[in-house]
């Protein structure tokens, strides 16, 4: 089940307080309420009252996860990439329906995605599933907003906004959206998946082709994940 809890009033004070009065419930399919504490990688990430300190990862890690990244041996590329921004485009065949492929998309994240690629280290801790965002759980304290929600069209389209790792603190302005279409009419037909990440800001040519390695890896493990159960084939390094 996939479900989001849209909140549009926040208290000025306390980011992460909810006004009752303008919460939204936007469900995919049956139940509809708050989502619970996460477990297993699919809940969302409760926010808890702040008691001890964040755990400190930083940037600097994440950087370096980033330039270490391996090549993504799928359909995709740097498509344009200046000083100005880039835009990074991969295309992925995966053999499982959109309705499967959306799904573990959106309510899967902490099965699919690299903790290395995390502030936390554990992807567990990331959830689409309360506010419209990507957030991040770091222990009881804290937390990080990587990406907002500005399409949610089950079962074919996905849009966030945003800077994902070291992209946030360049304040850029991100669209990173996935596509999905049948492959064919047929009952038990596959998906193809297009994904596009249009980036605008300052100084990012070192960093276009590092993302889109990244990004490239993600898909790779959110594919065999829906196909396998497991987001790493056997025969690859875990």
């Amino acid at each position: 089940m996939i479900q989001l809890n849209l909140t549009t009033g926040l208290d000025s004070h306390n980011p992460m307080t909810e006004d009752p009065h303008a919460s939204t419930c936007v469900q995919f399919q049956r139940s509809c309420g708050r989502p619970p504490r996460p477990t297993g990688g699919k809940a969302a990430p409760g926010i808890e009252q702040a008691s001890r300190g964040l755990p400190g990862s930083g940037w600097r890690q994440i950087a370096a996860s980033l330039l270490a990244a391996t090549a993504w041996p799928a359909a995709g590329e740097v498509v344009e990439s200046t000083a100005d921004g880039f835009v990074s485009a991969h295309e992925v065949a995966i053999a499982a329906p959109p309705e499967r492929v959306f799904e573990v998309l959106l309510g899967d994240v902490g099965q699919w995605w690299d903790p290395a690629h995390t502030h936390s280290g554990d992807s567990r801790n990331l959830s689409f599933q309360e506010f419209p965002a990507l957030w991040e759980r770091l222990g009881e304290s804290g937390f990080v907003h990587h990406m907002a929600i500005d399409l949610v069209r089950p079962p074919t389209t996905l849009r966030l906004r945003g800077g994902l790792g070291p992209l946030q603190t360049r304040a850029v302005a991100g669209s990173m959206t996935f596509d999905l279409e049948p492959e064919s009419a047929e009952p038990d037909h596959g998906t193809r998946m297009r994904y596009r990440y249009v980036v605008n800001g300052r100084g990012l040519t070192d960093l276009a082709a590092p993302v889109d390695r990244v990004m490239g890896e993600q898909l790779n493990r959110l594919r065999t994940y829906i196909e396998t159960g497991k987001p790493v084939a056997k025969n690859d390094d875990d």
